[in-house]
């Protein structure tokens, strides 16, 4: 654990170090696993995030019905899902993960569905890790959110 918090402070930039004394408090080596998972967020989360027409529409093409249920057309659902990958984005549950092979950086979310009460669903919304350009968003399995909660 040594090492790897090592490893990744010395790979940080100064104002990530700054970010991380400030989230983990005082040191002490009891938080070294601590330190080691929040100087790995912060690396993963430097990738600039873009947005792009090509992957909003790859992924209302492939999983937009999977969170609205049933039949979607562009008219009634896009914007709608624009804004749902615009708010996923922001999360700070962010895990390396990958698209096929290629690696990506992965924000879940857990987002309230209208009219209900509850805890919402999660939704996943990646990024190629080499562009930050939009590569899917989706609705996540039971075995997909094991794993990125063993990640987190």
């Amino acid at each position: 654990v040594l090492t790897a918090a090592a490893t990744a402070i010395a790979e940080m930039d100064p104002m990530s170090i700054e970010n991380l004394i400030t989230s983990v408090g005082p040191f002490s080596l009891s938080k070294l696993p601590r330190i080691a998972k929040v100087a790995k967020a912060a690396k993963v989360t430097r990738v600039s995030r873009r947005i792009t027409m090509a992957g909003l529409e790859h992924s209302f093409d492939r999983h937009a019905a999977e969170w609205f249920g049933g039949a979607v057309t562009r008219e009634r659902h896009f914007e709608a899902w624009r804004a749902l990958i615009e708010r996923v984005a922001e999360s700070r549950q962010v895990i390396r993960w990958d698209l096929k092979g290629r690696p990506t950086i992965a924000h879940l979310g857990r987002v309230p569905l209208p009219h209900t009460q509850g805890p919402g669903r999660h939704f996943v919304v990646q990024f190629f890790e080499d562009t930050g350009e939009l590569a899917t968003a989706f609705v996540p399995h039971a075995q997909q959110l094991t794993q990125m909660f063993g990640r987190l």
